[in-house]
C-alpha cells in the first residue's frame, strides 16, 4: 500500500471512536508508505491525522492489558503495555516527507498515532496538531522530523516550519526545514533538470532532503501546475473620461 503526493484536508471522522481524521490504515496484509502527503485541518476522535494499526486476535487483545517489563512470551513480544504479534503483525509502516499539520483529535494525539506497529518516521512536519498527547504516538523511530514539543530521535527538530500559504503549506525560503532531512543521497530532493544541483520546486535549497511533503525522491509535487504568486495592480482611478453616448436610440441625452 503506497499513498503518495496527496493534499487531504478538511475531513471530518466524528464519531465516539473514530480513527484517523485524515488517513486510516488498519489491519493491512501489504507493506505501508505513505510519503509527500499533505495531511491538514482534518479531524477525529483519535489520531486527527494519521492512524496506522495492526491487527489483534483475542489473546493479543487480552495481553495488552498486561503491566509487564519488556520480554518475550511465546511468539509475542511485550513491550510496556503493548504486543506484537508475530502471526498477525502488520508489516512496519514507512511514513516519510508528509506534512502533518493543524489537524485536531477530539480525544488523544492529534498528529499521527500507531498502534501495535513499528513504523519509520522520516523527514517530516508533525507541527500545530491538536489533542491530549504528543504530536506522535508510536514506539517506532522518528528521526530528522521537525515536530512541535520535540522528539527524540536522529536529527529530529523543534523549531516553526515558516509555512508561506495556509492553502499549500508552501515553506518560506528561510525555514529550518529546508535541507534538513536525512543527509544521505539516498533521500536527495528531485533535481530540478535546469538549474542542476539544487531541488525542483516546490522543494527548495540544494538537493539535501527537504523535511515536508515536498522533499525528498518520491515527490510528485513538482510535476502540478503550481499556482505562482503575483503582486496586486493597483485598482485606484488615476483620471475620468465621459465617452459618447451616440449612438443610444433609448437615450439621446447624457446628464
Amino acid at each position: 500500500t503506497h499513498i503518495q503526493s496527496n493534499k487531504i484536508t478538511n475531513n471530518q471522522a466524528l464519531g465516539p471512536s473514530s480513527e484517523g481524521g485524515g488517513i486510516s490504515i488498519r489491519y493491512s496484509s501489504s507493506p505501508i508508505i505513505l510519503s509527500n502527503n499533505l495531511v491538514a485541518n482534518n479531524v477525529s476522535c483519535q489520531g486527527g491525522g494519521i492512524l496506522v494499526e495492526n491487527q489483534e486476535d483475542g489473546d493479543s487483545q487480552r495481553m495488552r492489558n498486561l503491566n509487564s517489563e519488556d520480554q518475550t512470551f511465546g511468539e509475542n513480544e511485550i513491550v510496556g503495555h503493548s504486543i506484537f504479534s508475530s502471526n498477525n503483525r502488520l508489516d512496519e509502516a514507512v511514513i516519510e516527507n508528509n506534512t502533518v499539520v493543524n489537524n485536531e483529535a477530539t480525544s488523544y494525539c492529534g498528529g499521527i498515532l500507531c498502534f501495535n506497529t513499528l513504523p519509520e518516521i522520516r523527514n517530516s512536519i508533525i507541527w500545530g496538531n491538536e489533542g491530549t498527547g504528543n504530536q506522535i504516538h508510536s514506539t517506532g523511530i522518528v528521526e530528522y522530523s521537525d515536530v512541535e514539543g520535540g522528539y527524540t530521535g536522529i536529527g529530529n527538530i523543534d523549531s516553526l516550519p515558516l509555512f508561506i500559504s495556509s492553502k499549500y503549506y508552501l515553506l518560506d525560503p528561510l525555514s529550518p526545514c529546508i535541507d534538513a532531512g536525512n543527509p544521505d543521497p539516498l533521500y536527495n530532493d528531485v533535481e530540478d533538470p535546469n538549474n542542476l544541483g539544487y531541488a525542483w520546486f516546490p522543494a527548495l535549497g540544494f538537493l539535501t532532503n527537504d523535511m515536508g511533503t515536498f522533499g525528498g525522491p518520491s515527490s510528485l509535487w513538482q510535476y502540478w501546475d503550481w499556482p505562482m504568486p503575483v503582486e496586486e495592480e493597483s485598482s485606484i482611478f488615476s483620471e475620468f473620461e465621459l465617452m459618447q453616448n451616440y449612438p443610444n436610440p433609448f437615450n439621446p441625452g447624457t446628464t
